[in-house]
């Protein structure tokens, strides 16, 4: 899912195939999404940089380890990668919800709130 902050609209996207094999897992995801869309020498703290959370193949499967994801986008410190790797119920939430990737862009003039179900809608609050 993209959600776009500056006018509240969000779209559901599917992932090429070929691509979610090739880019296995949250980080692989993460790489491809950012390296295709960011263009260089963005800010990263400005309005053009992307954050993503990603899931793998085997969140919500029972594995041990199944409720890892990564957070990414280009890094304040490095000017090039910064990822967060995480573990809790926000992944089980995000593919219980029917998503592979939250895709977060542009900013918000206000305070922001993200509402994330299995509905046919998302909802974004400011």
């Amino acid at each position: 899912m993209r959600v776009n902050l500056t006018n509240g609209k969000t779209i559901n996207e599917k992932f090429n195939e070929k691509d979610a094999r090739f880019f296995v897992g949250g980080k692989g995801l993460a790489i491809d999404l950012l390296y295709k869309e960011l263009k260089p020498r963005i800010d990263p703290l400005g309005p053009k940089n992307k954050l993503v959370f990603a899931l793998g193949p085997i969140n919500k499967t029972g594995i041990p380890g199944d409720t890892r994801f990564v957070v990414a986008g280009k890094s304040p410190l490095t000017q090039i990668w910064g990822e967060g790797n995480c573990s809790g119920w926000f992944a089980d939430g995000i593919r219980n919800a029917g998503y592979d990737a939250l895709i977060i862009e542009v900013a918000s003039s206000n305070p922001t709130y993200l509402n994330i179900s299995r509905a046919l809608h998302t909802n974004v609050f400011n």
